[in-house]
């Protein structure tokens, strides 16, 4: 017997929702590309910050520019595991504007797959083609609910 996952009464789905942690809810928060002030090596200099960077910046002091970054929100998977829940792939839009080589100051997506400290930075194609492949795994992941429910319909 081939059931959908429509079929799942909503008295199952409250029932697995304890041990499923809640994924935050994007507000839109309406911020404005602006400039800031940091000192570098004790002088003051404004620079453009982009609408999507979430650092303050102010009181900034840096021994080089090339150590200013920005940096935009973090958003994060929940995942259930044995032990509690965790965080992984946790993403946010970063970027180095004038770090040495031009080529890296542009905006990427960092990426910290598995929640611990290690990230990927990746372009925009390739933070695209990776979003690709979690819309597709998360399909896949769903077919094999879906043979979890028709197990369970036996």
């Amino acid at each position: 017997m081939s059931t959908s996952l429509s079929a799942i009464t909503a008295a199952k789905v409250r029932a697995a929702l304890p041990g499923i942690p809640q994924q935050p809810t994007a507000e839109a928060i309406d911020r404005q590309a602006r400039k800031v002030t940091v000192t570098v090596q004790g002088r003051q200099t404004t620079v453009d910050c982009p609408a999507w960077c979430i650092l303050g910046h102010s009181g900034e002091r840096l021994a080089d520019l090339s150590d200013l970054y920005h940096e935009g929100e973090t958003i994060a998977l929940a995942a259930p595991q044995f032990d509690g829940r965790t965080e992984v792939l946790a993403a946010s839009i970063r970027q180095d504007p004038f770090y040495m080589d031009a080529d890296e100051r542009l905006p990427y997506l960092s990426l910290d797959a598995a929640g611990d400290g290690s990230d990927a930075s990746l372009p925009p194609s390739a933070a695209l083609a990776f979003a690709d492949q979690l819309v597709a795994h998360a399909e896949r992941i769903r077919a094999e609910v879906a043979k979890l429910n028709a197990e369970g319909a036996r």
